[in-house]
């Protein structure tokens, strides 16, 4: 009558798993008793867990891939040692394992391994999703590309990285059951935040916040180096609970609708405080795009909208940063982009065919500068992939995003053909938020680099491999149903 939760089965990944159990556990053990535990301590328990996740995975192989998932995060976390140090009051040795290596690496390759026996698992007709041969040509050549990479640790985290934004992709396309299957992958995204969230509100309190030597501005980070990737992060699970608020209102059940709501009311103020720009014209790209669909949602927003301007403009820090976007000088960060964006270009004809390899980008722009000051970050995805992979990986990057438009844009086409199926009527809606998304996502890319950052299109790959499956399976259903009628 019930499925047992933990059982083994007597395979080639559960003994591969068993194998790393025990590699891990020797290693955590033998680390516990012979280096300084009050250096050493996080590293140490780090694998600990790690072999206990493995042992999970065993017997249990899906829960302990989304318990990996949530655990990802952590690892942002755990590499910027910075805000953890000054949050939690925790001091880590400069010789400490956490000082020397980017802790992100081992988050991807844990998560990575899961991924790859999960699939295997499942042996879905990869080719059958849609960009599935683009996808796969293009991340090769981003792996390929780090045999010729002058980045050293880096290339390894890019490689990871991509192969793991490519399995996710794979693993949420096949993953739907139905439509259900997108509502609970969104509620996902919203739960692995809370923690973010949580660490943020522990900042404000504590008046642990992000400061800049060039900018009178306390900013909040939550778990991330930077207050703009957690901007990003907060942009996207809003914008999410507002598409399911408003696209089922009539069907959701009373406690997902206020866990929604609940989720807003605390994440809006910290999206104010982290002071990110970029997160802030994402959001008002998306409200624009997704309000347009009913003259009386426009108006709504557009007057919501102006009461939340007129807010920010009354208040100094939030009035200062909304007039320097159209304020300059050599110490704001417009200043800053366009000298990496200069830069960048001059490298790039320098080997524009096949860029500089995977995880170069830093070392290229310290090489070209002519003092250690300023940003390395490209700030841009386009400059991005034609300084580390040239002219090539900018036409699959081109392609690949061009391609996303195409399919979310025809399922949203096939979608109000067939509004005359009352039941799709909230999935025109959630189409279109679906593309607004995408859009903000592109507006956000020309000012930031989340390819580098490793971090926004984690969540973002899998969602839209999640919808463009989901919505599919709605299309057919209805096509299925209309048939039978006539």
């Amino acid at each position: 009558m019930f499925k047992p939760l933990l059982k083994f089965n007597h395979s080639f990944s559960s003994y591969f798993l068993l194998t790393l159990t025990l590699l891990l556990g020797i290693i955590g053990s033998t680390m516990a008793f012979s280096l300084d535990l009050k250096e050493q301590w996080p590293l140490i328990m780090v694998f600990l867990t790690l072999a206990g996740l493995f042992l999970l995975a065993a017997f249990n192989l899906q829960l302990a891939f989304l318990i990996s998932l949530i655990l990802l995060p952590g690892f942002f976390a755990l590499d910027n040692l910075t805000i953890i140090s000054k949050t939690y009051d925790i001091s880590f040795e400069q010789n400490s394992y956490f000082s020397l290596v980017d802790i992100r690496l081992l988050g991807f390759l844990i998560t990575l391994i899961l991924a790859i026996l999960f699939l295997v698992k499942k042996r879905p007709d990869f080719f059958s999703a849609p960009l599935s041969r683009v996808m796969t040509s293009f991340v090769t050549f981003i792996c390929i590309s780090a045999f010729w990479s002058i980045g050293q640790e880096t290339k390894f985290i890019q490689v990871s990285f991509f192969l793991l934004l490519a399995l996710l992709y794979f693993i949420a396309y096949f993953s739907v059951k139905n439509l259900k299957s997108f509502y609970y992958l969104i509620g996902f995204i919203a739960f692995i935040s809370i923690p973010a969230l949580l660490m943020a509100y522990y900042q404000l309190l504590g008046g642990w916040l992000y400061e800049y030597s060039d900018l009178d501005i306390k900013r909040i980070t939550g778990p991330f180096e930077k207050p703009n990737q957690f901007g990003s992060l907060l942009l996207i699970t809003s914008a999410l609970s507002i598409i399911l608020l408003t696209a089922l209102k009539e069907k959701m059940t009373r406690f997902y609708k206020n866990s929604l709501w609940l989720y807003l009311f605390f994440a809006f103020p910290i999206f104010i405080l982290t002071f990110s720009r970029s997160a802030w014209i994402g959001l008002v790209v998306f409200l624009l795009i997704f309000a347009s669909q009913k003259k009386q949602l426009l108006f709504t927003t557009l007057v919501v909208g102006f009461i939340a301007l007129i807010g920010m403009l009354s208040v100094d820090v939030t009035n200062e940063r909304i007039r320097g976007i159209f304020q300059r000088s050599m110490f704001d960060s417009v200043y800053a982009r366009e000298e990496v964006w200069q830069l960048s270009f001059a490298k790039f004809k320098q080997a524009p065919l096949i860029g500089y390899g995977a995880g170069s980008f830093t070392e290229v722009i310290r090489d070209a500068k002519e003092s250690g000051g300023g940003t390395d970050n490209p700030h841009n995805d386009l400059v991005f992939f034609s300084v580390e992979t040239g002219i090539i990986g900018v036409i699959g990057f081109i392609w690949l995003t061009l391609g996303f438009y195409y399919y979310l844009i025809k399922s949203h086409l096939l979608i109000r053909k067939q509004k005359t199926a009352s039941e799709n009527g909230f999935l025109q809606i959630i189409s279109l938020g679906m593309i607004a998304l995408m859009v903000t996502i592109s507006t956000i890319s020309f000012v930031e680099s989340y390819y580098e950052g490793n971090f926004l299109y984690l969540i973002f790959w899998p969602l839209i491999g999640n919808w463009l499956a989901a919505a599919n399976y709605q299309i057919n259903r209805s096509t299925s149903h209309l048939a039978k009628a006539d």
